[in-house]
């Protein structure tokens, strides 16, 4: 992880404290190419797995951006399994609906699925899709370029995409009864603060907390104080 300073911190922050498990979802890093995106419910199925596989009865779940509500989902399918729950650049549901005003429209939600295939392009173009995700200094800009490269193809990602629109958690939230922190960075360009506010005011144990200054997937500013959040 030497290429992508931001995140190694943060996973030794995580791992200063606990036994971190992390894995490469199906098509994605190391993991084997698949046909079509995994549903949510496949990539529990997954995660429940890895956790057999590893000795792991019950965990501590962080989830970032949709990997949020797949750990929501995850705590209110399997609640036996879930000790606790983060969740970070949060939204329940992915696209507008007449009861969830800040989900993004049909033609929002296109625009933000070609600049994120612009990674992809062109150094210039690649930069200036990673810096709409909240990384700010050049270091960290070409790493996550790089990372995110590495990490899938065009066509997985925008497959991912294609999924990712169907998310649609909000009739589990109130299900949810274990501790829950969700947090959000005030320069989320993504996903709206009040997106975030309705997850954590809809399940029953949750604590909001807005972190000044971070975009949606930033690593470097504020990542301090997100570890220090979790633990």
């Amino acid at each position: 992880m030497e290429a992508f300073p931001g995140f190694e911190a943060f996973l030794r922050t995580l791992g200063s404290f606990s036994r971190l498990i992390r894995f490469d979802q199906r098509g994605t890093g190391m993991s084997d190419p698949v046909n079509g995106a995994p549903s949510l419910e496949t990539r529990m199925d997954d995660v429940r797995v890895v956790m057999d596989g590893v000795g792991s009865r019950r965990a501590a779940f962080y989830g970032l951006s949709e990997g949020a509500a797949m750990s929501i989902l995850f705590a209110a399918t399997y609640p036996e399994r879930t000790a606790a729950l983060v969740v970070r650049s949060c939204s329940p549901r992915t696209l507008w609906a007449p009861d969830f005003p800040w989900g993004r429209s049909e033609q929002a939600y296109q625009r933000e699925t070609d600049q994120a295939l612009q990674v992809f392009a062109p150094r210039a173009g690649a930069r200036e899709a990673v810096r709409a995700l909240g990384m700010r200094t050049e270091d960290e800009v070409k790493a996550c370029i790089d990372f995110v490269r590495y990490r899938a193809s065009p066509g997985m990602l925008e497959k991912l995409y294609r999924m990712n629109k169907e998310i649609d958690i909000r009739q589990v939230l109130p299900t949810v009864r274990m501790p829950t922190l969700v947090i959000h960075g005030s320069e989320d360009q993504v996903v709206p603060v009040q997106a975030a506010a309705y997850t954590a005011q809809r399940i029953r144990s949750a604590r909001f907390i807005e972190l000044p200054g971070v975009g949606h997937l930033a690593l470097g500013a504020g990542t301090d104080r997100i570890g220090t959040e979790i633990e």
